[in-house]
Order: structure tokens, then sequence, then C-alpha cells
């Protein structure tokens, strides 16, 4: 297995080549974005404790809200990234797209979206070619932009991911 982490202003990415197959428990991060590289025909995981056997198409995104998220089971090994946003930051690019003052990451698990799949690509090669392209905060504003007014619109519980309310 591979662990890498790198932290910019404000946000935090992991990339993450797990090995472990078969029967195993590996929880999530709650209030975090990942992204799944590679696709897999089954397999298990639980949210709260309600377990689902389904497929995991490669590049499918996920947003970890306060809800727990656990992995079970995997026919082969798997790659992914996890970003973290510092909630000041997210409140800020709450307030820029007026979506509210209190914003949050909504629980969202296994769907497309290209706009996340890109930028986590982006990052995943900062973090194995050791940030030679540079600073990447800039970079990831733009993801700010195109990416989170689709999720949620100020005071609409719609449940998909970030949520503004205020």
């Amino acid at each position: 297995s591979v662990f890498l982490k790198q932290e910019w202003q404000d946000i935090t990415v992991e990339y993450g080549w797990l090995e472990e197959v078969g029967d195993f428990e590996f929880a999530m991060p709650k209030h975090a974005i990942s992204v799944a590289f590679l696709p897999h025909n089954r397999v298990t995981w639980s949210v709260e404790g309600t377990m689902q056997t389904t497929a995991l198409p490669a590049g499918s995104s996920f947003l970890y809200g306060d809800r727990k998220f656990v992995w079970h089971y995997r026919e082969k090994a798997s790659e992914y990234i996890t970003i973290y946003l510092e909630p000041k930051y997210l409140q800020q690019i709450a307030i820029e797209h007026d979506l509210g003052t209190e914003t949050k990451l909504a629980h969202r698990v296994i769907f497309p979206e290209p706009t996340i799949t890109q930028i986590a690509h982006l990052l995943k090669g900062e973090l194995l070619n050791q940030g030679l392209a540079g600073t990447l905060f800039e970079g990831v504003r733009g993801f700010d932009a195109s990416a989170l007014p689709p999720w949620g619109q100020k005071n609409q519980p719609s449940g998909r991911g970030v949520r503004g309310r205020g």
C-alpha cells in the first residue's frame, strides 16, 4: 500500500493505493471529497451500518458529509484521492457563490462528476510528482466556480453536494 499526503493553503490531499482485498473494514473520513480511480465489478460498503454491494465505476466521486461510510469488501487493489477543504475555506466558497453562510458537504456516494474527477487527476499528478507543477491553490479555486453551484443552492434541501443555509 502507498499513501501520500500534501497540504496547500486550506486544502489537504491524500493519495492512496490500497492492496488489501477481500473482507476488511476501512472507514472513510467525514467532511471530505474522494474519487476512486480504478473500476471494480463488485465492492461492499455501508453508510451508517446499512450494507450494499455494487459495482464501482472508474472515476466515481464521493462526498462524505456527516454520515459514516465504511468499505467492507473488494476483489482487487484500489487507487483513490481524498480532498479535505478547511471549513472556513468551504464557507468562503459558499459565500462567493451565494450559497449561504452555514455550508457543509452533503453525503453522496458513487456518482459521476467530471469536474471533480479532472481535479482529482490533477491533484494525483501533484502528489506523485512531488509538487513539480507548483502551488495548486489558485488552480483549485477554478474548481469552486465550476463545480459547486450545481450541487446546491441557497435554502435548497437537495441532499446533494454543498448545501447552504442562511
